[in-house]
């Protein structure tokens, strides 16, 4: 939904709508200040039917277990929208080309952590 921190689940072959995923619950457990504005979806990206990565306004990025909906991790790095989710790959010959273990946000500006550089 547009503007909104629920992302719809649908079977495509029967158009049905099958679940719905609300994230700001989510990440209003690990960050009690967050406003319902700043957990809107703005992008997301599904890696092999099992993890879909999912975007924020406010520069979250929540990951979710494909199958139970439920939350494996929640990072806040940007300062702004991650406006793209993508997995990176590498030339692999002439075959194309293949997957890396990374995955690719963009957004801007990022959190500093703390401690030492």
């Amino acid at each position: 939904k547009r503007n909104s921190s629920v992302v719809e689940v649908w079977e495509e072959s029967r158009e049905r709508l099958r679940d719905s995923i609300d994230i700001h619950p989510m990440i209003k457990k690990v960050d009690p200040d967050v406003s319902i504005f700043d957990t809107r979806v703005k992008s997301f990206m599904l890696q092999t039917s099992l993890s879909l990565w999912i975007g924020t306004g406010g520069g979250h990025l929540v990951l979710v277990d494909a199958q139970t909906h439920s939350p494996l991790a929640i990072i806040h790095r940007h300062l702004s929208a991650v406006r793209a989710v993508t997995v990176a790959r590498k030339q692999h010959g002439r075959q194309g080309f293949k997957p890396l273990p990374s995955v690719l946000t963009v957004g801007i500006g990022f959190v500093k952590r703390p401690g030492p550089r």
